[in-house]
């Protein structure tokens, strides 16, 4: 899709358009910085590729992500191209952020202090002996501007 393009998304036969605009990489590290979930893409042992829910942290154009030792942590280790996608925003401004990156998995130490925000939630709890760091190939964005009149599949009466 290109920039400013406009797709009809009108429910009961409206013709109303919803415009989407690229969002500058700058801006999406911003978006990063205050969002905590993402969906992390990555290929198991067997080949297949996986999505799990993650909690991060973005410091200095890195992402990072605790772990435990576990299929997840070792998939990523021998298969370390991963892609993430976040997303947010309100009912009539919506927004996504892809980023394709290359993972190193190591051992937490004293080098590695990931501070958690306290109404930061683990989708897993337990301990997370291992940080995920993904070095950022690329990283782009979308922004979804919803007319108002125009409810999209899916999205909640806000």
């Amino acid at each position: 899709m290109t920039e400013g393009e406009e797709v009809s998304r009108g429910a009961s036969g409206s013709s109303a358009a919803v415009r989407i605009e690229e969002v500058p990489s700058d801006e999406c590290w911003r978006l990063l910085g205050h969002a905590s979930l993402a969906r992390l893409a990555f290929v198991d042992a067997d080949g297949d590729p996986e999505i799990y829910p993650v909690n991060f942290q973005t410091d200095r154009g890195v992402i990072l992500i605790r772990s435990a030792d576990d299929g997840k942590a070792r998939s990523i280790a021998a298969h370390p191209r991963v892609a993430m996608e976040v997303d947010g925003g309100a009912l009539r401004v919506r927004w996504s952020v892809i980023v394709h990156a290359t993972a190193e998995v190591s051992a937490t130490d004293a080098a590695v202090q990931l501070p958690t925000p306290p109404d930061a939630l683990s989708w897993f709890p337990g301990e997370k002996a291992l940080v995920i760091r993904l070095m950022v190939r690329s990283i782009t964005g979308r922004r979804f501007l919803v007319p108002a009149g125009v409810r999209l599949p899916g999205a909640s009466s806000e």
